[in-house]
């Protein structure tokens, strides 16, 4: 009879070696794991951070114009608590819409000037929600109040500027005066007129004190412009 002889030894070691490798097995595939799951993740918030801003700026046929808005009160008080707390990085406003009083940092037209404000409010954690407004480049009539609108939110920008105390306004409201007269039936035809007559009635010198009117009057004029 034959027996069959066993190394004990030997067959003890190659155990060790197999869990060993196990072992390794399994470290580099959490490693590998984890890698994956943080590029994955850096990857989801990025997406997410790109689409909170909406605001499209000269697209195609048409012009947007931005209100940045900080919050909705219904309380004066509130509302300026917020104010007295944006002024301390810009230039807010509030406009009374129905039963609330709106409070906004500014008026944008520019992806730029945008841009930086929405960094500015998110730095200094306050909340923030665009309010957008689109004109059309076809069409004759909001063409033209999309360029007196530029030129007045230049005049307002303007007045901010630390070392300006007053603009003059004789030149906004010539330029106004000369455009073309818009004829026929157009949607936006009466906010057109209605902003032109505002600017007719600017005054000469125009400072940081009527800044703030001047925005809220054209907040009632975005709300009347047909969708």
């Amino acid at each position: 009879m034959r027996y069959t002889r066993y190394d004990i030894k030997r067959k003890k070691k190659g155990n060790k070696f197999y869990v060993v490798a196990v072992f390794i097995v399994l470290i580099c595939a959490i490693l590998i794991g984890t890698l994956i799951s943080n590029i994955f993740l850096k990857n989801n918030s990025s997406v997410v951070g790109s689409s909170e801003s909406k605001a499209v700026f000269n697209q195609n046929n048409s012009v947007d114009f931005v209100f940045l808005q900080c919050g909705t009160f219904t309380k004066k008080e509130n509302a300026q608590d917020l104010m007295n707390k944006l002024g301390k990085i810009g230039n807010p406003f509030e406009v009374q819409d129905n039963e609330n009083i709106r409070v906004m940092f500014g008026i944008y037209d520019s992806k730029k000037d945008y841009d930086a404000a929405v960094k500015l409010l998110r730095d200094n954690k306050f909340d923030v929600q665009d309010i957008n407004y689109s004109l059309s480049k076809n069409d004759v009539c909001d063409s033209q109040i999309i360029s007196i609108l530029n030129a007045s939110l230049q005049v307002i920008n303007k007045t901010y500027d630390k070392d300006v105390k007053e603009v003059q306004t004789a030149a906004l409201k010539d330029w106004t005066k000369k455009l073309d007269k818009v004829d026929g039936n157009y949607k936006n035809k009466v906010v057109l007129e209605e902003i032109k007559q505002h600017i007719d009635k600017l005054p000469a010198s125009f400072s940081k004190d009527n800044a703030n009117g001047d925005k809220m009057f054209l907040y009632s004029e975005f709300k009347k412009l047909s969708k």
